[in-house]
């Protein structure tokens, strides 16, 4: 059964299965804003499998909240013990 459909901005997409993730990696961080000279938070969500890597960003609030859910169910689908 495949779980997750990934658009990329070129209108390709990918269908993988939650269970078929290498690797997931979020990365809650810093980057320098050189327009408005400040530091910014992000957030990343990197999902790998095979020779794919889908990244999806995060920099305001509401993008973030919407990330970390994202986060959390697949965390719960590859993790259903928890």
């Amino acid at each position: 059964m495949l779980d997750i459909v990934i658009g990329d901005s070129y209108f390709r997409y990918d269908v993988v299965s939650v269970g078929q993730l290498d690797k997931v990696q979020l990365i809650d961080a810093m980057w320098d804003n050189k327009e408005k000279r400040r530091e910014e938070p992000f957030l990343s969500l990197r999902l790998m499998h095979g020779e794919e890597v889908h990244l999806l960003l995060a920099l305001d609030d509401e993008e973030r909240a919407s990330l970390l859910k994202f986060a959390s169910a697949v965390t719960a689908a590859r993790n259903p013990e928890r």
